[in-house]
């Protein structure tokens, strides 16, 4: 798990992934990924239904219950980086974060300083996996599939 608050990768905005396997109440977290390494990393695979990481444990898309992609909000690496070290190093007992309850507490964060673009990236990937990848090489496909993703958003006038 990145954490590091600035870490905008050129000023390329930043995207974060939370799972749950089937059958666990364990989230898992990726976050700080820019767009072309969330569809090289997590989206391909899950949409080839093949094998990829997420928090350092191997899944498919058949052993999700849940998938969220989150594009990260400006503060979202500064509140992650406090959440974790008030987990580890609490001021006080009052203040100390319940391991137990973490994922209660990153749901939180995420609802709050991101937002959910699962269907748009999804969506962006299909329509740039379709005819269009042949003829694109492999840079130009991510950068169209990038190119789609953005267009969505503002057509829905999230930006």
């Amino acid at each position: 798990m990145t954490t590091e608050p600035d870490k905008k990768f050129q000023g390329e905005e930043c995207f974060s992934v939370f799972a749950k396997k089937t059958g666990s109440d364990k989230g898992l977290l990726m976050n700080a990924l820019t767009f072309a390494r969330l569809l090289d990393d997590v989206v391909h695979p899950y949409k080839e239904n093949k094998p990829f990481f997420i928090d350092g444990r191997t899944v498919t898309q058949g052993e999700l219950d849940v998938i969220k992609i989150v594009k990260e909000g400006s503060e979202f690496g500064q509140r992650l980086e406090y959440f974790l070290r008030r987990m580890r190093i609490p001021r006080t007992e009052e203040f100390k974060l319940s391991p137990e309850k973490f994922d209660l507490y990153l749901e939180s964060l995420i609802r709050d300083q991101c937002e959910d673009v699962t269907s748009q990236v999804i969506n962006a990937y299909d329509s740039a996996q379709g005819k269009f990848k042949k003829y694109l090489k492999e840079q130009d496909w991510l950068d169209f599939a990038h190119k789609v993703f953005t267009g969505s958003l503002k057509l829905l006038g999230a930006e």
